[in-house]
């Protein structure tokens, strides 16, 4: 009941339910891709430390990858299964950029800090969030900005 099907609905009503399970629908899958492509990029992770002979990174960037598949699956499971209000999709959007690109921005602390090439993971984050999760551009940009917010306040909390 109150699903996009429910013969109750006006048609303003029917279309904001059908815009939000739109909106769900996006965030399934751009959660499902995370939690797929995430632990993939160890595989980079690994290379990276060995290249630039950072290998003492190499236990934090593994902890790193796996504590982000857990997060990944378990916002995978929510958006999924959840019965989520389009509040609580909104402040998920936000609250899954400044988790992404904090741990993009960490993961770049501990391979050389802001001359890091990790610098291209929040522009693949960026690039994710506007590609799966269609929104009017000024919500896109204050979204996946946050995770680009992330780089230089990473830099801002590391030890000397």
């Amino acid at each position: 009941m109150g699903g996009p099907g429910d013969p109750t609905l006006t048609l303003a009503s029917r279309r904001r339910s059908e815009t939000h399970e739109e909106r769900r629908a996006a965030f399934e899958r751009l959660t499902l891709v995370g939690s797929i492509a995430w632990p993939l990029f160890a595989a980079a992770d690994v290379l990276g430390a060995h290249l630039w002979h950072r290998e003492q990174a190499l236990p934090a960037l593994l902890a790193l990858r796996a504590m982000g598949t857990v997060i990944a699956m378990v916002l995978f499971a929510a958006t999924r299964w959840g019965a989520l209000t389009p509040f609580a999709l909104a402040l998920l959007d936000y609250v899954m950029w400044v988790m992404s690109g904090g741990f993009v921005a960490a993961m770049a602390l501990q391979l050389g800090g802001l001359t890091s090439p990790q610098f291209a993971g929040i522009i693949l984050l960026i690039a994710a969030r506007a590609a799966l999760v269609p929104s009017h551009w000024l919500r896109t940009l204050s979204a996946a900005g946050m995770a680009g917010l992330m780089w230089p306040s990473a830099r801002c909390t590391r030890p000397r």
